[in-house]
């Protein structure tokens, strides 16, 4: 007789319970809300409102800057923007409740919430376009170039090349092939996301030569001196002479 009242007993405190949850439940919720505090020079706090929330409700921000989405986990997030202009800030609530009695029990709530804030005080970033060319050794031909990028900006950036011959890249770290032998500008324009735009341009380093055979000589009573024109070939060339009589 005991233990079926302490089995009866050990149910009805067990029903108690979850009606006692299930009631209390109906006071909590996982509203979507937040304030935010900004710091100056573009940083930002974020802070989601707690009231009424489950216990262990979990927060993910999605922050919008310069094209690029962040994630952020955490009740508060601190943030540091790129760029003045309204950027996009979202919100995420969840809460999972699992009932391992009561499968029925088991709930999940979830909720978010977007605010456009108009981000401002963030300074200027300067970018800068910055490069070397150099002939590329293991290149498909000998007048094959390569190119270093070191450019920096706020954000992805946007390249423009000029090689100088008529051909022009928008890829960060393009090589071209001269086809004509001559002394070629190169210049790089790069853009950020804030705007900014610089270019660089290098008139020194592109020789393209050629081998085109060009000799001169003298003749010294009989003698002759030949001698070939190697301020127009390539480093390394070999000469061959015949002479036919």
């Amino acid at each position: 007789m005991k233990n079926k009242l302490s089995t009866k007993m050990k149910n009805w405190i067990t029903s108690f319970m979850l009606v006692a949850y299930a009631f209390n439940a109906k006071a909590y919720d996982c509203k979507a809300s937040y304030t935010y505090t900004d710091n100056g020079t573009g940083g930002y706090t974020f802070s989601a409102n707690t009231n009424n929330h489950y216990p262990n409700t979990t927060y993910l921000w999605r922050v919008n800057d310069i094209g690029t989405t962040y994630s952020i986990q955490g009740q508060t997030s601190n943030f540091q923007f790129h760029i003045n202009g309204q950027h996009e800030v979202r919100l995420i609530v969840s809460y999972i409740y699992k009932d391992s009695l009561q499968p029925s029990n088991s709930f999940t709530c979830v909720d978010s919430v977007s605010q456009i804030i108009n981000i401002t005080g963030v300074q200027p970033i300067y970018c800068n376009a910055a490069f070397i060319i150099k002939q590329d050794s293991l290149g498909p031909h000998i007048n094959s170039w390569t190119t270093i990028n070191y450019s920096y900006g706020a954000g992805p950036l946007t390249y423009l090349w000029d090689f100088g011959d008529g051909s022009t890249s928008a890829l960060e770290n393009p090589g071209h092939i001269y086809t004509t032998p001559g002394n070629y500008k190169v210049c790089l324009t790069i853009m950020d996301p804030a705007g900014c735009t610089s270019t660089k341009c290098d008139t020194n380093t592109v020789q393209v030569l050629s081998c085109k055979a060009e000799f001169t000589y003298t003749n010294n009573i009989g003698n002759y001196f030949f001698s070939a024109n190697t301020a127009i070939t390539y480093f390394k060339t070999e000469y061959t002479w015949v002479f036919e009589e």
